[in-house]
């Protein structure tokens, strides 16, 4: 059973970088903070500005494919991959990043 929800987590988790910053991997400070993935079977595309304001920087739907998840996250430190992994509509179930993460 789950303490918290993703949400839940992803504020506090960015609440912690305003304060800890110099602890964060030399990665996330390339990004700027811990990149965060929202992981559902029932994530909705019309909530994705939600997702984008709760702190998230992009979702992936379940079942998760390891490829696709390793394509999406290569978008962390390769800018090309993120950009062509930032979600267009239409096409919510590819997961990708948020637009402006």
């Amino acid at each position: 059973m789950l303490l918290i929800d993703g949400p839940t987590s992803t504020k506090l988790i960015r609440e912690f970088e305003m304060t800890a910053s110099p602890l964060l991997s030399p990665r996330a400070m390339s990004h700027g903070r811990i990149p965060l993935f929202a992981a559902s079977a029932s994530l909705e595309e019309h909530k994705r500005y939600e997702h984008a304001r709760g702190g998230f920087d992009g979702w992936i739907l379940k079942p998760i494919n390891s490829r696709h998840l390793d394509t999406l996250m290569s978008g962390i430190w390769d800018e090309a991959a993120r950009a062509a992994c930032v979600h267009k509509p239409g096409m919510w179930e590819s997961g990708g990043w948020l637009e402006g993460t």
